[in-house]
């Protein structure tokens, strides 16, 4: 480490992706190949949840030339960023989507009065809101005689409803100033 007025340089050898400067408590990065202060950094590693070893991720560049000069040292490191990086999103989205289908199972309120399969086509037919309850519950009994996607594909035709209702708020809201 470099001490120098309130500038303090820590900058580990070239490929070691580490250095960074501290100046009066701000870190700045510096290009791993050539330690100019940079703003710029490997795209794939940039964006990697936190979740992944902090360390890999730290790569920066302060051009093109040296970016790909670094390429045969980072390539592997990269490749697996990328790859736990997809991975987690999977598992974010997979986990999402089953949080808010088990919700929506729950606090269904449509009432569906039949579901069919016709020439590969699945037809939602609504039912009577004036015999209902306020909540009907979902129609399991209709869609366990239809395709095994039916499920999901309701639960996912009451997610659109609930957000045109949510944009419908925002448009009055923005259009007149009033929900």
């Amino acid at each position: 480490m470099v001490h120098h007025g309130n500038l303090s340089i820590t900058a580990d050898p070239p490929h070691n992706h580490r250095a960074t400067v501290d100046v009066v408590g701000k870190m700045i990065n510096l290009c791993t190949i050539c330690q100019t202060p940079t703003e710029k950094s490997c795209e794939a590693c940039m964006n990697a949840p936190s979740l992944l070893d902090l360390e890999l991720q730290r790569v920066h560049y302060c051009s093109r030339k040296c970016q790909e000069s670094d390429w045969p040292n980072h390539k592997s490191v990269c490749k697996i960023v990328k790859q736990r990086f997809t991975r987690a999103i999977l598992r974010a989205g997979t986990f999402l989507e089953l949080a808010f289908h088990t919700y929506r199972e729950t606090a269904y309120d449509f009432s569906i009065g039949e579901i069919r399969m016709q020439n590969g086509v699945l037809y939602v037919h609504e039912g009577d809101y004036s015999e209902t309850k306020l909540l009907p519950g979902f129609p399991t009994q209709l869609v366990e005689s239809t395709q095994p996607w039916a499920k999901k594909m309701l639960l996912t035709m009451a997610a659109c409803d609930d957000m045109f209702i949510a944009i419908e708020g925002i448009r009055k809201l923005l259009l007149f100033g009033t929900m």
